[in-house]
């Protein structure tokens, strides 16, 4: 319930089934990319013979790639807001395919143009960044609220996202599939965008 304090999170959360939807690419994404972080380089060396001197470079690319996809995404989804669903459900294929490819090749031309997909990918962070100030009848004191749920989502895949891969590689004895399963938790940003059609488009 709302007070004169603001909105606790759970209530926001019931009241607003799109920022409740949001959290699972808020979780995910960061997961993935933070057990890459940790996992991938010594994979590639394990796996395919290839130093942590080019493999750390490559994986690199993922950063670098971030700041121009937000600012494209959000440019985009600016001009056109209908674009905001169908962008993060884009997003969330290109950073679950690309990073499955990250784990089947050693060619470097694929992998600038798979970790640069993943950067670019990256560019959800424009249009999740942006709900708390979007859904219907939120009041001033709110956004503060709701904004603060989607980051402490991204903080919380930050950690489980190496702690989950070392668990099931623990159990598996396969780094590989272990990665390949946390990559797939990019795709709880389907269903931010899924969802993102409960939002009135912005003039």
């Amino acid at each position: 319930a709302r007070g004169h304090g603001g909105a606790s999170p759970l209530s926001l959360l019931r009241r607003y089934p799109t920022l409740a939807f949001m959290t699972l690419g808020a979780l995910g994404a960061p997961a993935a990319w933070w057990a890459y972080v940790v996992f991938w380089p010594g994979y590639m060396l394990e796996r395919f013979g290839m130093p942590v001197e080019v493999s750390g470079p490559l994986f690199a690319l993922t950063s670098l790639g971030m700041t121009p996809g937000a600012l494209l995404v959000g440019w985009l989804c600016e001009r056109w807001p209908g674009l905001r669903g169908p962008a993060l459900i884009a997003c969330a294929l290109v950073l679950t395919g690309a990073s499955w490819g990250m784990l089947t090749t050693d060619s470097v031309p694929a992998l600038l143009a798979l970790t640069s997909g993943v950067g670019l990918a990256w560019g959800f962070i424009a249009v999740i960044g942006g709900v708390a100030f979007q859904l219907p009848g939120i009041q001033a004191r709110e956004t503060a609220v709701a904004s603060s749920i989607i980051w402490t989502c991204t903080g919380i895949g930050e950690l489980l996202g190496p702690v989950t891969v070392g668990l099931l590689a623990n159990v598996t004895g396969d780094v590989a599939p272990a990665l390949g399963s946390v990559a797939s938790l990019s795709c709880g940003l389907i269903a931010g965008g899924l969802a993102m059609r409960r939002l009135p488009a912005l003039a």
